[in-house]
């Protein structure tokens, strides 16, 4: 992103001092400096009136100071900046519009009822072209330019995540988040870019989408969540391991267990006769346990699973 490279040009080629550009802005030109020297980024809204300022359009402004080569692209970003700035000024309208007293005899509700569901269906229309539109690394790009409130309208439009759009992550609200965690089907969330920004009951819900599956898919890396879940989490995903024998998938849970969880895993390992991977637990497993499985060894003549415990003894 270069768009403070791109203002400048801009500015000096229009021979204008940054005093100048800020009054036409409505800014301060401490800001317009700030941008050009790349300290901070003006907001979105702000885009159509640098173009404007310059007398140029969007698409010329966009395609200047950002990675866009394809025309789609830069109509995408054209059609959020549109999405977002329109929002404002409506939002800004409402602020400051008095609020007019109506006679007691009008009927504005019925009035103003076929508006209102006009608005719904141009709504809808643009929900569906956004969801639609393969954003990519776009909205990327354009997130440090808008507020949280701008951002989590926009994506509010995509209706679910896309693991292209994994660096927008630290900017989403929380309730936006857990609502496209709910949405996004679990294969198309990159879950090791997702779980640092996720509260307990974040993960809950994601641990929740996990174990609906039967058995363990093929795309997960479950050693990425270890580290950020709880005790009452790690024993929910430790349960649906065990509901499908998935004990060679242990090595990596051991590490984050607690000793309720390890005397869960022998305790299975025991009662199904699976030690394929027992020796996996040695090295976190206490004395009781450990005698436990030295006493099903000697009973079941099983000598090489015993010397090998030997050594942890």
């Amino acid at each position: 992103m270069n768009i403070g490279k791109t203002i400048a040009d801009y500015r000096k080629a229009a021979n204008m001092t940054q005093s100048e550009v800020a009054d036409q802005l409505g800014v301060t030109y401490q800001a317009v400096s700030k941008w050009e020297r790349d300290e901070s980024l003006p907001d979105i809204t702000m885009l159509p009136k640098i173009a404007d300022l310059f007398n140029i359009s969007i698409d010329t402004l966009l395609r200047g100071s950002f990675e866009m080569k394809e025309e789609k692209e830069v109509a995408t970003a054209r059609q959020i900046i549109e999405e977002v700035t329109e929002a404002e000024q409506d939002e800004t309208a409402e602020t400051i519009e008095p609020i007019k007293k109506q006679d007691q005899d009008e009927t504005p509700k019925a009035a103003d009822k076929p508006v209102d569901d006009e608005k719904t269906e141009s709504d809808e229309n643009d929900n569906d072209a956004f969801i639609n539109i393969n954003l990519g690394g776009l909205l990327e790009q354009l997130a440090p330019l808008m507020k949280p409130n701008q951002l989590d309208r926009v994506v509010g439009k995509l209706g679910r995540m896309n693991k292209k759009l994994s660096s927008i992550y630290p900017f989403l609200k929380r309730e936006r988040m857990s609502e496209l965690i709910a949405k996004t089907p679990l294969d198309e969330l990159e879950i090791d870019e997702l779980l640092p920004f996720l509260n307990s009951a974040q993960r809950d819900l994601l641990i929740e989408k996990i174990v609906q599956y039967e058995n363990v898919p093929d795309f997960l890396d479950l050693d990425d969540l270890y580290p950020f879940l709880n005790s009452a989490q790690k024993t929910v995903l430790l349960s649906w391991l065990l509901a499908y024998d998935r004990f060679d998938l242990l090595d990596d849970f051991m590490p984050f267990s607690n000793s309720e969880h390890r005397e869960k895993i022998i305790d299975e390992m025991l009662e199904t006769g699976n030690l394929e991977y027992v020796s996996e637990t040695y090295p976190f497993i206490n004395n009781e346990l450990k005698n436990r499985l030295l006493t099903y060894f000697i009973e079941n003549r099983m000598t090489e699973e015993l010397s090998e415990l030997m050594d942890f003894m």
